[in-house]
């Protein structure tokens, strides 16, 4: 008789196993995985929090000591030195203000927060306590309002000599390219203390969203942010120019990040005007003026706000150079059109409707002598270049 697919595989399982058929195999998913609890979830935004204020202040002592080590140091040894009296005692003050005392309280800070959140685990980072570290170090925040308050003067006085000092820009030239300070100029150095104080009140309150009520940091990152807030009002006291300064930099924190790397923060810049009118689609924009260029921002909303952490979604930069706005008659409302004009090409880049026509030419007015003083400005640098060259 001839074999049946039935006996065949008998006979292929007797051999295989003693006469008993094989269990056929079988896939078993994996089970899904649990979706983190709320409590982990900020356990780990907390820890993300933590890394950001620790890394972020590293490398702002890193640039503090780019300033000191290669800049304010070796001009302070030419002042007692037998070699050539680069800047005088008065200029150094001027300039750097008390540079070495920032400098010093924030390598503390840095070693006491290193310390605090440390290279354990995730779950003993997310018990590390820094708020009191902030509590105890905001009294020694307010003696810098020396420094804020010297820094316009500091950032003249330096454009001043590396103008019209030839042992001064031969310096800063040198000390400039040493690969420490990554081609900054000691400008940009000069502003990051006026940058990072309003940034730590910022980081302590995204901090304590993410800290647990029963948590042991809890009330002194609470105590943390008010000390901090009682830090700014107290550089805020500096004057208007130190107020327009501290807003730039708060301006800055809430728009989003550029692949250019935009940095709104630059020691010429201050804030003119700010204010909201409606786009052609009746969107709200936020409009910046300030002395050099203007910016139009479009509010994030919902997920994008939460995921990208800024309070704008996206936002438009026009030189002042390169921007005429003018009134748009016959418009519904009171329309005033901002226009690009590059190399004699006009584009136009937004129409904005005011409340009424007071407020859309109040801001055309204001435009128009923020364009006209900058352009001066302008005008005055090309006119010292050509003169320090001729």
């Amino acid at each position: 008789a001839s074999a049946t697919p039935g006996d065949s595989d008998a006979g292929r399982s007797s051999e295989w196993g003693g006469g008993e058929a094989a269990e056929p195999e079988t896939c078993t998913a994996a089970p899904p995985e649990e979706p983190e609890s709320p409590t982990t979830r900020r356990s780990k935004h907390r820890v993300h929090v933590l890394h950001e204020i620790v890394d972020t202040e590293a490398s702002y002592v890193q640039c503090l000591e780019c300033v000191v080590k290669y800049f304010f140091r070796p001009l302070k040894i030419s002042l007692t030195g037998n070699g050539e009296c680069i800047l005088s005692e008065a200029e150094l003050r001027t300039v750097f203000s008390n540079i070495e005392l920032v400098y010093n309280t924030h390598c503390q800070l840095l070693g006491e927060l290193t310390d605090a959140v440390g290279t354990h685990s995730e779950p003993v980072q997310a018990q590390a306590m820094v708020g009191l570290i902030f509590v105890r170090i905001a009294p020694f925040f307010k003696m810098f309002k020396e420094y804020v308050a010297n820094f316009q003067l500091a950032t003249t006085t330096l454009q001043n000599l590396r103008r019209n000092n030839e042992a001064v820009r031969n310096f800063l030239d040198h000390a400039e390219r040493v690969p420490d300070c990554k081609q900054m100029r000691l400008d940009f150095f000069l502003i990051m203390p006026v940058q990072r104080y309003p940034r730590y009140r910022l980081l302590l309150e995204d901090l304590l969203k993410h800290t647990a009520d029963d948590h042991p940091d809890y009330n002194h990152i609470k105590a943390a942010v008010n000390a901090m807030q009682s830090v700014l009002s107290t550089l805020n006291e500096c004057g208007q120019k130190a107020q327009s300064i501290l807003r730039v930099v708060e301006i800055h924190s809430q728009l989003p990040p550029r692949t250019d790397k935009f940095n709104l923060v630059e020691p010429h810049r201050v804030i003119v005007r700010e204010g909201v009118m409606l786009s052609h689609l009746q969107s709200p924009l936020t409009i910046f003026l300030f002395n050099d260029l203007l910016i139009l921002a479009k509010a994030a909303h919902g997920l994008h706000k939460l995921v990208a952490q800024s309070r704008f979604r996206s936002f438009t930069i026009i030189g002042l150079r390169e921007c005429d706005v003018h009134p748009e008659d016959g418009a519904a409302g009171a329309m005033m059109v901002v226009n690009q004009v590059i190399d004699q090409h006009t584009m136009t880049i937004c129409k904005l409707i005011g409340s009424d026509t007071e407020q859309r030419d109040s801001w055309i007015k204001a435009i128009q002598a923020a364009k006209a003083s900058w352009e001066q400005v302008i005008m005055e640098r090309e006119l010292e270049q050509e003169a320090a060259s001729g």
